[in-house]
């Protein structure tokens, strides 16, 4: 799986970005100033930072509603202090793949699955 890229998990969820650029006449350059953040609400708001943040109240919001088009079944236990969070994924064709993901922060360990998800889904299905 691929390292984490908030850009990439939040446009998944329907968000749009685009950079602020603050042009220095000084040095003939421009440099990054910001990010101008689109939600699916249409609600624009800017960051200095690179995404939104990655919290419980940001994942069930954005990320899960996503998630009920895909037929999937999510369950979280606790085990030995670690949050454990598997998500199975049903194609039409009635095949069907599983991420797991676990982490002490269940937001994170949420994520995790989400964006094994999300590469998942950009792999092509073995034809076997």
């Amino acid at each position: 799986m691929k390292e984490f890229n908030p850009v990439e998990f939040w446009q998944w969820c329907g968000f749009t970005v685009k950079e602020r650029r603050q042009y220095n006449k000084a040095d003939y350059c421009s440099s990054i100033d910001g990010y101008d953040w689109t939600n699916p609400d249409g609600e624009t708001f800017y960051l200095t930072w690179e995404s939104p943040e990655v919290d419980l109240n940001n994942l069930f919001k954005w990320a899960m509603p996503k998630l009920d088009s895909y037929q999937i079944g999510i369950k979280v236990s606790r085990i030995t202090r670690t949050h454990l969070v598997s998500i199975l994924h049903y194609t039409v064709d009635h095949r069907y793949f599983r991420t797991i993901a676990s982490d002490p922060d269940l937001a994170t360990a949420l994520r995790n699955a989400i964006w094994e998800l999300i590469c998942k889904e950009k792999e092509p299905i073995n034809a076997n």
